[in-house]
């Protein structure tokens, strides 16, 4: 029994997240309610701060997820989730805006982005669930 408790711990693998977004608070808050929530979990203020990081890399590779915001002075999370998706297809990308649009959660899915969710993360608890679900924990 002992063997097969610690096989289940040599699979188990912490899953990490990136998140995309311009405003700080929004990076502190969303990092924080995911690692509470067991989470490992890097930020980065701008795509480009993330592509300068990773751009060689296949995201798969690095994170299990990669949270972005709609709507960034640089570049827009639907460019985000483009660029990413032409270098990496299983990628996970979950949008996240402040300003719903009638036709943004179906351009999202389109391009590849596999949820659109609205901020502000008002319940943590919901906001880590869907996540879970996401990543199908």
């Amino acid at each position: 029994m002992d063997k097969y408790i610690d096989k289940n711990k040599e699979n188990e693998k912490e899953k990490k997240i990136a998140i995309i977004d311009d405003d700080e608070g929004v990076l502190f808050l969303t990092k924080k309610i995911l690692t509470k929530s067991g989470f490992s979990v890097e930020t980065y203020a701008s795509y480009y701060e993330f592509e300068e990081k990773f751009s060689s890399s296949v995201l798969s590779q690095c994170f299990d997820l990669l949270i972005s915001d709609v709507r960034m002075p640089e570049i827009s999370g639907f460019d985000v989730v483009e660029k990413t998706m032409a270098k990496d297809h299983s990628a996970k990308i979950l949008l996240m805006t402040t300003i719903i649009e009638s036709d943004d959660a179906s351009r999202a899915m389109e391009l590849g982005a596999i949820d659109y969710i609205e901020k502000p993360l008002s319940n943590p608890s919901l906001f880590s669930g869907v996540v879970k679900k996401l990543l199908l924990i």
